[in-house]
């Protein structure tokens, strides 16, 4: 909308140049799908004005401005759709050297862009920088034992193949965090988010979720169900959970 049509731009950058908008690479793809339906509502809504003698109060600068705040709205909401449909090379991870980072981002030309897909640096939860980000973190085959993860914002994060043991996730957001092959023995999940969370092939034994919440109070901040997928849970409660938004298969309960 910034260039008069609607369009999607691509544009890549170096970690020194984004905080510059210096682009190395940009491309742009037409989209006039997405304003169709606001150029209807435009014809429809002068057409109505002039039938009823109205069209004095409605300024095409008005119009304009109505159009406007439904883009924003509408790409925002598709960002949080395109994070689930996004098929990204699996190869890419094995191409990201350990030391270098790779994050895709999606969001309203020259504002605020939304992660979708991240590859960080490996990060020590409780040793780290305290300007580091949690979130879209990957933690490979990590022991947590009689530990509490306190108001940890881990977000998008993945963890492959770890063990909690006797360990407390608490006031936390593990929304859209993949937990694969992972393995929580007398731990507790409690007044967290995990909105969009999946846990895959996982083992759930002696574990308790306590006012767990599985659905966002914000209404154009869209997730998928939180899920348990393919998983065991043993002697596991869910105490004054919301489930209404949380998905679970034929694990084995």
């Amino acid at each position: 909308m910034y260039f008069e049509k609607p369009e999607y731009q691509i544009d890549c950058y170096s970690k020194d140049d984004i905080f510059v908008l210096r682009s190395f690479y940009t491309k742009r793809i037409e989209a006039d799908f997405l304003t169709q339906y606001l150029i209807e509502f435009k014809v429809q809504l002068m057409e109505e004005s002039k039938k009823n003698g109205l069209l004095r109060f409605v300024r095409e600068s008005y119009i304009e401005k109505l159009a406007l705040e439904a883009m924003r709205e509408l790409v925002y909401i598709f960002n949080c759709i395109f994070k689930y449909s996004i098929e990204v090379d699996k190869k890419l991870a094995n191409k990201v050297n350990n030391d270098q980072e790779f994050i895709l981002t999606c969001g309203e030309f020259r504002d605020y862009k939304k992660p979708i897909f991240a590859i960080q640096k490996e990060i020590d939860l409780f040793h780290r920088d305290s300007n580091e980000t949690l979130r879209a973190r990957g933690f490979k085959r990590m022991v947590y034992e009689n530990q509490e993860l306190k108001g940890m914002d881990l977000k998008g994060s993945s963890f492959y193949n770890c063990k909690f043991l006797g360990s407390t996730i608490i006031e936390s957001s593990l929304s859209d965090c993949i937990f694969d092959n992972c393995i929580f023995i007398d731990s507790r999940i409690q007044d967290t988010s995990i909105h969009g969370a999946t846990f895959l092939q996982c083992e759930f034994k002696n574990t308790i979720f306590e006012r767990v919440t599985a659905q966002s109070s914000d209404e154009f901040d869209l997730y998928k169900y939180a899920e348990i997928l393919q998983s065991t849970l043993e002697n596991t409660s869910f105490l004054d959970c919301g489930l209404e938004h949380f998905y679970m298969d034929e694990s084995i309960v």
